[in-house]
C-alpha cells in the first residue's frame, strides 16, 4: 500500500497504481483521505477528499472509478484555497503496460518521469503519455495550485481487445509501447475539441449518484478515450509526412541536439527550447526525427545511456554517481532502463571494466 518520506521539506507519497486501480481502489493512496460522502458502491470507485485539505466544508475532491478491466479514471477538481500551502508529490511506479490520457480544463498538470524528463502542460490541454514498463512518475502539487480535470488510465490489454485495428493506425506513435518494447517516454499534445472540454466538465460538476452516476461516468470516459485516441490517429498521420528543413532550421536542430548532450542531466523541456531557439513546437519535435531519425526523447535516452556505458567502463564512479550524472535520481529506475539497453546491469560492466 502506499508510504510516505519527505525529500528536501517536500511531501512525497509513494504508491502502486494496483493501490489506485485493485480491489480497495484508491484506498492506498497515501496523502488522501476517502470522503464523507461515497456516491459509488465500493467495487465501482471511491471518493477521496482533496490532498492536504482537511475540513468539513472542503470543495475539492479526487474520484478513482473503476470503469472496465483495463480502463479506469481520475476526476480531479482542486480548486484554489486562500493561505493554503501544501506542497507534495505523489510517486508512482509503474510496473505494467499502462498509459495515461489526460484532459484538463485548467490549472496544473505538472508530471516529471524519472530519467525521461517532463511530461504534461498546464491549462487547457490533452495529451496522451506512455513509458516503458518499471517506470516511475512524479506529479507534483504546489502551493495554492488548482487542478481541473480527468486521468484515464488504459492498459495495452484493453486497447488490444476494444480497438484491435489501433495498432496499425498508431504504429508509428504506440508500436513500440504495444509490442512491450518501449525505451523512452511518449508524450503526445492533443489538440483539446470543444467536445472534449464539455465532456471533462460533464464529468466534474455531475450531481447524480450510485448506478445513474456510475453508468454516466463509465460512458463519458469511453467517449473521451475514443475522442483521444482519434486525436492520436490523425497526429499520427501529420507526423508521418516528411519534414521541410531550411538551414537555419537544421542549425537550430543541431544547436538543440548539442544542449541535449550537454545537459544529460537536467534537460531543457520542448517549451524551453523553443522559446530559447526561437523554433516552434512542431518544427522542433518533427524536424529532429527528420533529421536524427528518433524524437528528442528518444535521441536522450540514448545518449545517457551511451554516457552512462562510457562512465562506468571508464571511470571509477559508483552507480548512483553515474546514475545521477545521466538524469537518474533513484539507481534502481537507471538499472532498469540500463539492463534493457544493454542486457547486463551497470555493476556487471562496472565489474568486467576494472
Amino acid at each position: 500500500m502506499g508510504s510516505y518520506s519527505s525529500i528536501y521539506g517536500t511531501k512525497r507519497f509513494y504508491y502502486d497504481i494496483n493501490d489506485m486501480i485493485g480491489p480497495d481502489c484508491a484506498a492506498g493512496i497515501a496523502g488522501f483521505e476517502p470522503a464523507p460522502w461515497q456516491p459509488y458502491s465500493p467495487e465501482q470507485g471511491l471518493r477521496l477528499g482533496e490532498p492536504g485539505v482537511r475540513s468539513e466544508s472542503q470543495t475539492g475532491f479526487t474520484e478513482v472509478v473503476h470503469v472496465d478491466d483495463g480502463l479506469h479514471a481520475v476526476i480531479i477538481d482542486w480548486p484554489k484555497h486562500a493561505g493554503h500551502s501544501t506542497e507534495a508529490e505523489w510517486v508512482e511506479f509503474l510496473d505494467t503496460r499502462y498509459g495515461w490520457l489526460y484532459f484538463g480544463l485548467e490549472g496544473e498538470g505538472k508530471l516529471k518521469v524519472e530519467g525521461f524528463g517532463p511530461a504534461r502542460r498546464n491549462g487547457a490541454t490533452c495529451s496522451l503519455t506512455v513509458t516503458p514498463r518499471k517506470s516511475t512518475y512524479i506529479w507534483h502539487n504546489g502551493p495554492a495550485s488548482m487542478r481541473r480535470g480527468v486521468s484515464i488510465a488504459f492498459h495495452a490489454r484493453y486497447l488490444n481487445v476494444h480497438y484491435p485495428d489501433l495498432l496499425n493506425l498508431c504504429r508509428h506513435s504506440l508500436g513500440e509501447w504495444f509490442a512491450g518494447r518501449e525505451v523512452t517516454l511518449r508524450d503526445f499534445d492533443l489538440p483539446f475539441l470543444p467536445v472534449m472540454n464539455s465532456a471533462t466538465a460533464a464529468l466534474l460538476n455531475l450531481s447524480l449518484e450510485g448506478e445513474l452516476r456510475y453508468r454516466f461516468v463509465c460512458s463519458t470516459v469511453q467517449q473521451l478515450l475514443c475522442l483521444g485516441l482519434a486525436a492520436l490517429v490523425q497526429k499520427e498521420f501529420e507526423e508521418v509526412r516528411p519534414a521541410r528543413l531550411s538551414s537555419r532550421d537544421k542549425s537550430v536542430l543541431r544547436q538543440v541536439r548539442d544542449t541535449l548532450v550537454s545537459d544529460l542531466a537536467d534537460p531543457p523541456s520542448v517549451e524551453q527550447m523553443v522559446e530559447r531557439f526561437g523554433s516552434n513546437r512542431n518544427k522542433l519535435r518533427f524536424g529532429f526525427k527528420a533529421l536524427y531519425g528518433m524524437t528528442i526523447s528518444e535521441y536522450l535516452y540514448r545518449e545517457r545511456m551511451a554516457r552512462a556505458f562510457s562512465l562506468l567502463t571508464a571511470t571509477g564512479l559508483s552507480v548512483t554517481e553515474v546514475a545521477a550524472t545521466v538524469g537518474y535520481g533513484h539507481a534502481s529506475n537507471f538499472t532498469t532502463a540500463f539492463k534493457r539497453e544493454f542486457g547486463r546491469t551497470p555493476r556487471e560492466i562496472a565489474r568486467t571494466s576494472h
